[in-house]
């Protein structure tokens, strides 16, 4: 981004946080917050949601998407097994990482039988290889 663009974005930013500040002193952003919040919860815990996409739509839409999420998901995980097929230990480190994708680093590399620092080495191998940046 050059120096003038940066410049622009300063003043721009500036501007809107004057806008805003404007806004805030005026009749209508008193009466605007003088109503209920709708983010505070119902009796279940639950915010409550009265936009045309609430939460039971995108409920639904998950589970909708579910099969190919988990598709797309399990192709993805076979092309990067492929894209590692000289390397057994970084395969074997991978399918670690997503068997316990839901713990620490510290139970993965337990798994692995490795220490933590052998796991970072092999993480950022990993990354390499696959292209991906850690």
């Amino acid at each position: 981004m050059t120096t003038r663009e940066q410049n622009l974005l300063r003043c721009a930013e500036k501007c809107r946080r004057a806008n805003e500040y404007a806004h805030d002193q005026t009749r209508q952003r008193r009466f605007e917050r003088s109503f209920l919040s709708f983010d505070c919860p119902d009796e279940n815990g639950d915010a409550y949601d009265y936009g045309d996409c609430g939460r039971s739509v995108r409920r639904m839409m998950r589970k909708l998407d579910a099969p190919y999420r988990a598709k797309v998901r399990n192709l993805r995980f076979a092309a990067a097994l492929d894209a590692l097929d000289g390397h057994p230990e970084l395969q074997r480190t991978l399918r670690m990482m997503r068997r316990h994708r839901w713990c620490g680093r510290e139970k993965i590399a337990a798994a692995l039988r490795i220490s933590p620092e052998a796991y970072a080495k092999r993480f950022t191998r990993l990354c390499r290889v696959l292209g991906v940046v850690p």
